[in-house]
């Protein structure tokens, strides 16, 4: 029985782990720069033109069905 106890209790605590390290992950530290910010006015590439927050066809940022407000 004490075999079972700790088995859920090492489980239990490495379900909070992951969940306490994914939200450290959503966290923007401050020394972060957004891409966003930089002049994108310089930038070369193949087609369209570069935009900040958008893609290359003036959509919204979307990686995966994921939507993100800043590139």
């Amino acid at each position: 029985m004490m075999h079972v106890i700790k088995t859920v209790w090492v489980c239990t605590l490495c379900v909070w782990l992951g969940s306490a390290s994914a939200a450290s992950e959503n966290t923007v530290s401050e020394d972060t720069i957004w891409l966003s910010s930089l002049d994108v006015s310089r930038i070369e590439q193949g087609w369209g033109q570069a935009r900040s927050n958008r893609s290359v066809d003036n959509r919204r940022l979307m990686i995966a069905g994921q939507r993100y407000q800043n590139g």
